[in-house]
């Protein structure tokens, strides 16, 4: 039996890390241990009956198992400002990680903007689950069992830690496999239109009354408001009638956002409709079997398999995302929160740890903050409008402690769907108060360049100089977060102890009445937090970041050789001087 409590070596770029023991539920430390013949009966369960023996992990759970924002509010539940909780990140055993996620529709507390509040809500919404212990795979009995302990539910889902090749040609690249269970409802036309109604979602409204399916008031114009209809488009002349539209909600697959993997059948292929189980006595050859993806889709029904190709050299260390991208519900279904991160760590990870640990002044903390807007519906099909309620990893304002001069690693996942959830990201421009100092160093899953780790382009401007201060944001701390965005920064607490905030404004082009209600309820948010953050104008808090008093930690950025080097496959593209070659592109958006 091999020893699971060894180090569990994971290569990193050239160099191999050593990672701390896995951290085990206890059925699966007493299931190895019974195994072995000096167990000697020391893991009964409650029953006195011994557990099973279990086969070699398929996976390491990094950090413990959490069920972010599961179940159901208690009975009077209030909002209470709490610590920054993260997904469960799952790494890689022996070069690989082979698991399990389960779609299915469950109550969750989450916390929803109401008028002038926070208030919390039980919401049934779209939800991954995965097996709670990595030894444990999840079978079509546990699928079927919405109350199966070996499942665990969480939204966002978990954060799945891979390596890429440590060298070109090499296959050492962590190999990602995964079945797919989809246990939403069954639906018998999953090709049926959800009509748009786009109601007021302000004020006393709250979308649609689902008993009538119609407004609860008369659709504004200045909201954007417009009668409930079913859409179709005219296309080269001909009337092309839905599904071009809404539709297949109980339908879902899985993309792997920014990765370098192969679009066919099995690994990065989106025209897939993973539709649940077909009842007893059902055959497919009864149902619609058009797919939303077009002829070439493929239909699935249950579940469906990925096995992706060892990561290669050439796949970029950074910070990745996961998402349902079925066509039609690929929007309810983010607005749920069917997301979920990876985490693809290189050389660039190991050489920036290798700095902190040993010049920088002490290891690097590394957090996720995974940006959410969460409803049961979208807005205009029943659902209240989020627009202003950004939640990080399914929580509102949570706080970050850090000691005075630490360092610490934030990646920012813009895990949303909306146009209105572009966001400038940052800390506020607050007289007499000195702010977090804030470096970028990737974007988008892609590392800085040392050039453009100097110059910093997104906070300052693309020459290099410093943004001259006419906005409320503090313009060396704040950058650009769009839907699928990703942004990697070392943030540094000042000397000082005390709070700040992060706050966020919306930079979508609104009508007249959406910007007065978003900067109304941007105000109301700002007062709230007044106490603890200081004066943030119209700006809406989004984190809070608390200095503690007792302990200093002073630790210092790299700079200079110290950054760690672009990788060659990342290098410039050549300069084309052949005119036969060159070729001009424009692009245009028509008719939006």
């Amino acid at each position: 039996m091999r020893n699971i409590f060894r180090a569990a070596q994971v290569a990193k770029g050239s160099e191999k890390y050593t990672r701390a023991p896995a951290q085990l539920t206890r059925v699966a430390v007493c299931s190895i241990l019974t195994a072995s013949v000096f167990a000697l009966g020391a893991c009964s369960d409650s029953n006195n009956n011994s557990s099973p023996p279990v086969a070699d992990p398929r996976a390491i759970y990094d950090t413990p198992v959490a069920q972010l924002n599961a179940g159901a509010c208690e009975p009077g539940q209030r909002y209470v400002q709490e610590p920054l909780a993260e997904p469960t990140t799952i790494a890689a055993y022996e070069g690989e990680i082979e698991t399990e996620l389960v779609v299915s529709i469950r109550e969750r507390c989450v916390p929803v903007w109401v008028t002038d509040r926070w208030e919390m809500q039980t919401l049934k919404l779209r939800t991954y689950g995965f097996p709670m212990d990595p030894s444990v795979p999840i079978t079509e009995a546990d699928a079927d069992d919405p109350q199966s302990p070996n499942i665990a539910w969480s939204g966002p889902g978990p954060n799945f830690l891979l390596t890429p090749a440590t060298k070109p040609g090499a296959s050492d690249g962590t190999r990602f496999k995964m079945r797919l269970f989809n246990r939403m409802p069954y639906d018998g036309n999953p090709h049926a239109c959800d009509a748009f109604y786009k109601c007021n979602t302000s004020g006393d409204n709250a979308g649609i009354n689902p008993e009538t399916g119609e407004c609860f008031v008369e659709p504004d114009p200045d909201f954007g408001g417009v009668p409930p209809f079913t859409p179709n488009q005219i296309v080269d002349g001909v009337v092309v009638e839905p599904p071009n539209c809404f539709h297949g909600n109980n339908s879902t697959n899985f993309h792997f956002h920014g990765f370098h993997v192969s679009p066919q059948l099995g690994q990065d292929f989106v025209g897939i409709e993973l539709r649940p189980p077909l009842p007893e006595g059902v055959e497919p050859s009864e149902l619609p079997m058009h797919s939303s993806h077009g002829e070439n889709g493929v239909v699935q029904y249950g579940h469906s398999d990925y096995n992706l190709d060892p990561l290669r050299y050439t796949q970029a260390p950074g910070s990745h995302w996961y998402h349902a991208h079925k066509h039609g519900s690929t929007a309810l279904q983010v607005l749920n929160g069917l997301v979920g991160t990876f985490e693809v760590r290189g050389e660039f990870d190991a050489k920036l740890d290798e700095y902190f640990e040993t010049k920088g002044g002490g290891k690097l903390k590394d957090r996720l903050l995974v940006i959410q807007q969460i409803q049961e519906k979208q807005p205009g099909l029943g659902g209240a409008d989020q627009t202003n309620a950004m939640l990080i990893n399914g929580q509102a304002n949570p706080i970050i402690t850090m000691k005075k001069g630490e360092i610490q690693r934030w990646r920012f996942v813009g895990a949303t769907m909306q146009s209105a959830a572009a966001l400038e990201v940052g800390f506020p421009d607050v007289e007499g108060k000195t702010s977090p100092t804030v470096r970028q160093i990737a974007m988008d899953g892609v590392q800085f360049s040392p050039e453009n780790y100097d110059c910093q382009p997104f906070l300052n401007n693309p020459d290099c100089s410093e943004v001259p201060d006419e906005s409320t944001f503090d313009e060396l701390t704040s950058f650009n977060l769009s839907p699928g965005n990703r942004i990697d920064i070392l943030i540094q607490a000042p000397l000082e102890a005390g709070s700040h905030c992060v706050v966020y404004d919306i930079t979508t082009v609104l009508n007249k009445k959406a910007a007065e209600n978003a900067d109304a309820i941007h105000k109301i948010r700002a007062e709230a937090v007044k106490g603890t953050c200081g004066e943030i104008g119209k700006l809406g808090p989004l984190l809070t970041l608390i200095v503690e008093e007792d302990e200093a930690q002073p630790m210092s950025f790299p700079e200079g050789s110290d950054y760690p080097a672009m990788a060659s496959f990342l290098a410039d593209i050549p300069p084309v001087t052949d005119p036969d070659l060159m070729n001009d592109i424009y692009y245009q958006m028509v008719g939006q």
